[in-house]
């Protein structure tokens, strides 16, 4: 169960003028799910505030403030702090994924 607040910690997260930083990468768990994240700079951390995940069999899930959560996974509620399993990426990477989640929804 996600509190209220968090999620409108996230919200006003996604609508600051903060710049957006873009990562892909793949799961530590399984090396053919793939892991994309929008996330902006708090006090030195990078917070996800958009997050996709691509599953192996190209089903994709996509999370953030409007979509928390649900029972394939959440928007990571840690700040990324695994930046030697990610990679930057272009916005563009980071569109093209959470637009394909969005068709698998």
């Amino acid at each position: 169960m996600v509190v209220e607040g968090i999620i409108e910690y996230y919200r006003q997260l996604g609508r600051s003028a903060r710049p957006r930083i873009h990562f892909v990468g793949r799961s530590p768990d399984d090396e053919n799910e793939w892991w994309y994240f929008e996330a902006v700079d708090v006090d030195g951390e990078l917070i996800a505030i958009r997050q996709v995940t691509i599953e192996a069999s190209g089903d994709g899930h996509r999370y953030s403030a409007e979509h928390i959560e649900d029972v394939w996974g959440g928007l990571t509620d840690q700040a990324i702090d695994y930046e030697d399993q990610l990679e930057r990426c272009a916005a563009s990477v980071f569109a093209d994924a959470w637009d394909r989640a969005a068709s698998d929804a």
